[in-house]
């Protein structure tokens, strides 16, 4: 069975050993790519699905071609760093 996102964070989490350190980054990478995971295992969202045949209705577009489209374009998006205000200061909380 395929390891979901929520345990593969756990199971790097529990791998730090009480004497290391884990640096903050650290932990945003693995969020990251805890994020990207669920994402790849979730597939498209209920309001995804609609809004690509919504698109095909209205353009004459194959669903399959939108599909294809919508996909590159939230891998892209997906890609941009997140915006956060320089002033804000991320906490972590265990």
């Amino acid at each position: 069975m395929k390891q979901t996102a929520v345990e593969w964070i756990i199971e790097q989490i529990n791998n730090v050993k009480p004497h290391q350190f884990c640096s903050l980054e650290t932990i945003k990478e693995w969020c990251e790519q805890a994020k990207a995971m669920e994402k790849e295992q979730r597939g498209y969202s209920e309001e995804d699905v609609i809004k690509i045949v919504e698109k095909s209705r209205e353009t004459g577009l194959t669903a399959e071609y939108l599909l294809l489209t919508f996909k590159s374009e939230q891998d892209e998006t997906a890609k941009l760093p997140p915006q956060t205000p320089s002033n804000q200061q991320t906490e972590i909380v265990f």
